[in-house]
């Protein structure tokens, strides 16, 4: 029997196909005063639905992690924002199982959205090197790279003044410590263990729609083709994989899929910048050089491509 054609959960299904369409889908199509995606934000909050995956006391719906990753393939079959993802899959996580009472209290921020958060790493008190900064960043996620190779975690406030710049951040206030000290790797992977991302497999299919309809529109040689082939069989298979663990709630076994996510979004976007050609290079060359950039990095576009909760796979014990 498929998965999506039990009762319960095809009931589920359509309630969460209703709701996009209510919330997402008509507010693009009407005059509705208000930005869709501040709408799409309030809507998730008024029903309780911006952080599935946490705990229910602490803003989560305590659906199966079967009726999670329907809503993640229906949201992000229909392009719905997904959100900070860095904040809601990773911080969000890292803060109810090691954060101390007043740092629990920014659980609130990443929930009903109002605040982003950022990744950065830092050797020293203050010189902070940013590795995920986006527009609107209010607060930081620290990995204080200490000797030995070790690290901890720690929480700063990011001044908009420095959003934008480049080289070393200045934080106007003191590191808060997360958890114990030389315990981020470990830290790291015990939330990845106990809150897998749902999401991951369902965030490179959105992914995948994208690309074809990107090839669709422009012709495309043999090589891309292949590769556009050899993407979809392994996003198929994955998928496929995901489901029957969910369905067994073999949910230790879900950062298999993460890891197997984040080699497809890699391809996915090495593709995407091979369509590009020049068009697609993201810093000035000198003229006359039209290279293309160099591969995607697994390590260092993690951040940007990836699943945030297999962050702690870039770091040795």
């Amino acid at each position: 029997m498929k998965l999506d054609k039990a009762p319960d959960l095809r009931s589920t299904i359509q309630q969460f196909k209703d709701f996009v369409l209510k919330h997402w889908i008509k507010p693009q199509t009407q005059l509705t005063a208000g930005h869709p995606k501040t709408l799409w934000q309030q809507a998730l909050n008024n029903k309780g639905w911006s952080t599935p995956d946490w705990p229910a006391h602490l803003g989560g719906t305590n659906w199966t992690a079967i009726e999670r990753y329907h809503w993640y393939k229906v949201t992000f079959q229909a392009r719905c924002p997904p959100g900070d993802i860095l904040a809601k899959e990773l911080v969000g996580p890292l803060l109810f199982s090691f954060g101390n009472s007043q740092q629990i209290t920014y659980l609130d921020g990443i929930r009903t959205g109002t605040d982003i958060w950022g990744l950065a790493r830092s050797q020293g008190n203050h010189a902070v090197s940013p590795m995920h900064i986006s527009a609107g960043t209010t607060k930081l996620l620290v990995i204080l790279e200490q000797p030995a190779h070790q690290s901890s975690l720690a929480l700063a406030h990011q001044p908009a003044k420095a959003l934008g710049q480049a080289g070393p951040l200045q934080i106007n206030k003191e590191f808060e410590l997360l958890g114990h000290s030389n315990q981020a790797h470990s830290m790291m992977k015990a939330v990845q263990l106990k809150y897998p991302p749902v999401a991951a497999i369902c965030r490179t299919a959105g992914a995948i729609d994208q690309l074809a309809l990107g090839m669709a529109t422009r012709s495309t040689t043999r090589q891309e083709q292949q590769a556009f082939a050899e993407i979809s069989i392994a996003q198929h298979g994955i998928e496929i994989y995901c489901q029957r663990l969910l369905a067994a709630e073999q949910t230790d076994l879900m950062p298999l899929v993460t890891r197997a996510a984040r080699k497809i979004m890699i391809k996915i976007k090495a593709l995407e910048q091979n369509l590009a050609g020049y068009y697609g290079l993201t810093a000035a060359t000198e003229p006359g050089s039209n290279e293309k950039e160099t591969p995607i990095s697994d390590l260092t576009d993690i951040f940007q491509y990836c699943e945030p909760l297999d962050l702690f796979d870039s770091f040795a014990e």
